[in-house]
């Protein structure tokens, strides 16, 4: 073999080695609020035949729309880069109409499918034609690196009756986009509707300063861009770790509460007896209510998101507590009723008068009841 031959050979391999260690251009056209299932077009596409079949598709039924522009601009990114030889791969990513974290998701999915059958290495260009489409960058940047991001832009020169059709469009977004109209129409209208409401109740003082701080928190949570994290918060509240925390926290207020009201009790009272008959009548059916409470976040909410209707434990452990609160109040009521002096001998017939056996026979009889016909296969699952 010649020198000449050798060294084309050694050319060769090198500029081999060099083409696979080069990342593969993916160019990923993001439609964040998925326009283009209004016309039938269903992501993703994959492919330079495939997505200009749908630009074509889509810019015959929508011409003015921006995503028509971001489909042929991702199809000229993708001519550009087949040029030099770069081996491309297009594809169009949509999201969801009114949910941005669902959309979110949906695009990283999609997005995360197509990188992994890809062969090699690639690195993204992303094609977008609104801020809303900026949020998914960084649901995607482990993904691949984001080696350019394009905005598209559309030019115009617009007359005068073009800027009022123009306008009527966003207009009509303002109104029925439910992106814009939480803040065009949701927010400006519980505003109103919260004046309107102190105003009647007789409270017309103090409605402008609540209306001015509940202006100036949306102000701050807008302002400081405070809503995603609101949002991660509530996300986070729908998990069990997350409710149980919750209903702990209430808990806690309604244990607090109730040794308020025992303290307030004895302090106001004029004997021991009669402090000790106050918090039968008020610290126990407080506490008791945190307990229901505790059982409806913790347990029966948990449930009802994760898809269950099997709750007649917590049906049967809320009416037993409702009862029981009950009882101990007409308890605490019947005792105040006798006089200090005779709280000692009256007891009994507190007890009996009173109804609080009565009331937590009926409380335990309905218990007993559900658990008998969920064991019988009446209620819930049949077995």
């Amino acid at each position: 073999m010649s020198r000449t031959e050798i060294k084309n050979k050694e050319k060769l391999e090198v500029n081999e080695a060099n083409r696979e260690r080069q990342r593969r251009p993916l160019i990923v056209v993001i439609d964040i609020d998925d326009d283009l299932s209004d016309v039938g077009i269903k992501s993703p596409l994959i492919g330079f035949e495939e997505v200009l079949n749908a630009a074509m598709e889509f810019a015959l039924v929508r011409p003015e729309d921006s995503d028509a522009n971001a489909l042929f601009d991702g199809l000229n990114l993708y001519r550009r880069f087949q040029a030099e030889e770069r081996n491309p791969e297009i594809v169009v990513l949509t999201g969801h109409k009114t949910d941005l974290l669902e959309a979110q998701r949906k695009i990283r999915t999609g997005l995360e499918n197509i990188v992994k059958k890809i062969k090699g290495q690639v690195e993204l260009y992303l094609v977008m034609d609104s801020e809303y489409d900026l949020m998914v960058i960084e649901s995607i940047r482990d993904l691949g690196p984001i080696a350019g991001i394009k905005r598209v832009l559309v030019e115009q020169h617009l007359g005068i009756e073009a800027s009022y059709m123009l306008l009527a469009r966003y207009i009509k977004k303002a109104f029925f986009d439910p992106r814009f109209s939480k803040y065009t129409l949701g927010i400006p209208g519980a505003l109103l509707a919260l004046g309107t409401a102190l105003s009647l109740a007789g409270y017309g003082s103090v409605a402008l300063k609540v209306l001015g701080f509940f202006l100036g928190l949306v102000m701050i949570i807008r302002g400081f861009d405070l809503e995603k994290y609101i949002n991660k918060v509530f996300n986070a509240l729908y998990t069990q770790h997350g409710l149980v925390l919750v209903s702990y926290t209430i808990f806690g207020i309604f244990l607090v509460a109730s040794t308020v009201a025992v303290y307030y009790a004895f302090s106001g009272a004029t004997s021991v007896l009669m402090g000790l008959a106050m918090s039968l009548k008020t610290a126990i059916p407080i506490l008791i209510s945190g307990v229901v409470m505790f059982i409806i976040i913790g347990r029966v909410l948990y449930k009802l998101i994760q898809g269950s209707l099997d709750l007649w434990n917590e049906i049967a452990e809320i009416i037993m507590a409702l009862f029981t609160a009950l009882a101990f109040y007409q308890l605490g009521n019947a005792l105040m009723t006798w006089g200090p002096s005779q709280i000692p001998i009256r007891v009994v017939d507190s007890l009996l008068l009173s109804g609080f056996i009565q009331l937590l026979l009926i409380g335990i009889s309905i218990t007993v009841l559900i658990e008998v016909l969920k064991r019988a296969g009446k209620l819930g699952k049949k077995s």
